[in-house]
C-alpha cells in the first residue's frame, strides 16, 4: 500500500486538462509534420492502445491468460521489470527546510535587514532604542514564519490524511486459476483482476467480463458527474472515451467486472497525471506579485532617502564646524531607512490570511497555500461545465440569463448562424419565477 499524499482534486484536474492539451498539440504537430520535440514526447508517454486489441491479443502480448493467470514466477519477473504498484511520491523538502523558508520571503527579508541595521546602529552608538527597534522586527519575522509554517503544515498533514488511492487489497487470478487476495502493491501488468460493487480500481485493466449494469465513476479522473456504463467491447478509438477501459483510482458503484491489467504504478493514467501535476511550473499569485512590487517601491524610497539624508547631513556638519561625524551620521541613515520599514504589515497579512483559510475551512476548503486565499477572494464569479470541458475541450452555453429574461442557445438552420430564442420567463408556463431578475 503507498504512503504517498493524494493530489488535492483540483491539480488531478488540472493536470488532467493539461494531458489533452499536451496530445492535441502533439496530434496538431504532427499533422504539419514538425519535428519532435519535448511535447511530443510527453504526448508519447500517454499513448494507450490496450482497447484496440482484443483481451486474446492482450493476454499473448503480456504473457498471460484470462483463465489461468499469471504464475508466481512470471509475477517475480514482471515485478523486477516494473516495479511495485505505487505512485512515486512527490519530492517534499524536509520540516526544517519549510520552516526556514517562510522566514526568507522577500518581506521577511525586508524587515531582516532592518533588523541588521538597528543592530549595526546600536554597536556604534549605544542607544537602546536601536536594540529594542532591532529585537521587535526580528520577533515580528519569526514569529510569523512559524504561524505561516504551521498553517501550511495543518493543511499538508490532512491531505496526507486522505485515503489512500490504492486499496489495500485486491482479488486475482494467478498460478492456473487460483482465485487469490493479494495487496494491491503486488499487482503487476498482466495480472486478472476481479472487482466488485463498490470496489476501487489498484490498476488500469483493459476489461474482458462484465455484468450488464456494470458501471465506473471517473470523478477522480475527470470529473464526470454520473458514473459511466462498461462493457467488454471496444466503442471508440480515443482511450479517453472507449467503454472497454477503466482506469486506476477510480470505483465501481455498480455491477462487477474482470479485466486484464495491462498498466501499474506511475505508468497508470492517474500516475502520469501526478507526475503532471507535480512538475507544473509555480505561478506567482497576484497577491505575490503586489507584494513584491511593494518591497521594490518601499526599498527604494528607503534607499534614497537614507542615503539623501546622510549625503544633506555631511554636508551639513562640514559646513558648520569644519568636521563630519561619520558614526552619528550613519545611525542616522540607517534610522531614516528602517522608520520607512513597514514593520506591522507582514504581520497583519499573514494573520488576515490565515483568518480566510479558517473560515474556509468551515466550508469544508481546505487551504493549501496562504497565498491562494487572496486569489480566490479576486474571483467574483466562475462558469464551468466541468465535464465537456475536462474531457473534450469544449464549452458550450446553453442559456443565458439576462434582464428577466432566459435566451436560449441554438444553432441555426442555415449556414453557422447561431439563433438566441427570446424567452419570456413569466410566460413560458414552465418555471414561476417571482421577479423579473435573474
Amino acid at each position: 500500500m503507498s504512503d504517498a499524499p493524494n493530489r488535492p482534486s483540483a491539480e488531478i484536474l488540472r493536470a488532467s486538462f493539461e494531458l489533452q492539451n499536451i496530445e492535441a498539440a502533439a496530434k496538431k504537430k504532427a499533422a504539419q509534420g514538425g519535428k519532435k520535440d519535448a511535447v511530443e514526447d510527453k504526448a508519447a508517454a500517454i499513448k494507450i492502445d490496450a482497447h484496440r486489441k482484443t483481451p486474446e491479443e492482450l493476454c499473448d502480448q503480456l504473457g498471460t491468460s484470462m483463465e489461468t493467470g499469471l504464475s508466481t514466477n512470471k509475477v517475480e519477473e514482471l515485478r523486477e521489470e516494473h516495479g511495485f504498484n505505487v505512485l512515486n511520491p512527490p519530492k517534499e523538502d524536509p520540516e526544517w527546510l519549510k520552516l526556514l523558508k517562510t522566514q526568507t520571503g522577500l518581506f521577511n527579508m525586508l524587515l531582516w535587514f532592518g533588523g541588521i541595521l538597528c543592530f549595526i546602529s546600536y554597536s556604534l552608538k549605544a542607544d537602546r532604542e536601536n536594540l529594542y527597534l532591532g529585537s521587535v522586527l526580528v520577533f515580528v519575522v519569526i514569529v510569523t514564519g512559524i504561524f505561516e509554517y504551521f498553517q501550511e503544515k495543518k493543511s499538508s498533514d490532512m491531505m496526507k490524511s486522505f485515503a489512500n488511492m490504492v486499496p489495500p487489497e485486491c482479488n486475482v487470478i494467478r498460478n492456473q486459476g487460483q482465485k487469490m487476495k493479494i495487496p494491491a502493491s503486488e499487482l503487476v501488468p498482466g495480472d486478472i483482476l476481479i472487482l466488485n460493487t463498490g470496489e476501487k480500481l489498484p490498476a488500469d485493466i483493459r476489461i474482458f467480463d462484465c455484468s450488464s449494469d456494470c458501471k465506473v465513476d471517473n470523478a477522480s479522473l475527470t470529473g464526470e458527474a454520473e458514473p459511466l456504463k462498461r462493457s467488454n467491447i471496444n466503442s471508440h478509438d480515443d482511450w479517453k472515451e472507449t467503454k472497454c477501459l477503466a482506469f486506476f483510482g477510480t470505483t465501481i458503484p455498480s455491477g462487477k467486472c474482470s479485466g486484464i491489467v495491462f498498466q501499474t504504478g506511475p505508468r497508470t493514467v492517474m500516475g502520469r497525471i501526478q507526475d503532471l501535476a507535480v512538475n507544473t511550473a509555480h505561478v506567482e499569485t497576484p497577491i505575490a506579485k503586489e507584494i513584491k512590487h511593494f518591497i521594490f517601491l518601499v526599498s527604494g524610497v528607503a534607499g534614497f532617502l537614507g542615503i539623501s539624508f546622510f549625503i544633506l547631513g555631511c554636508v551639513k556638519q562640514s559646513a558648520a564646524t569644519g568636521a563630519v561625524d561619520w558614526t552619528t551620521q550613519f545611525v542616522f541613515m540607517i534610522g531614516i531607512i528602517v522608520a520607512n520599514v513597514p514593520e506591522g504589515l507582514l504581520a497583519t497579512v499573514t494573520v488576515c490570511l490565515s483568518l480566510t483559510a479558517q473560515r474556509m475551512a468551515t466550508k469544508q476548503v481546505l487551504v493549501k497555500n496562504l497565498e491562494a486565499v487572496e486569489t480566490l477572494g479576486s474571483t467574483s464569479c466562475i462558469c464551468s461545465d466541468k465535464t465537456g470541458t475536462l474531457t473534450k475541450n469544449e464549452m458550450t452555453v446553453q442559456n443565458i440569463c439576462c434582464d428577466g429574461r432566459i435566451y436560449e442557445y441554438k444553432y441555426g438552420s442555415a449556414g453557422d448562424l447561431n439563433d438566441f430564442a427570446r424567452i419570456d420567463m413569466k410566460t413560458t408556463g414552465k418555471k414561476n419565477w417571482k421577479s423579473n431578475s435573474c
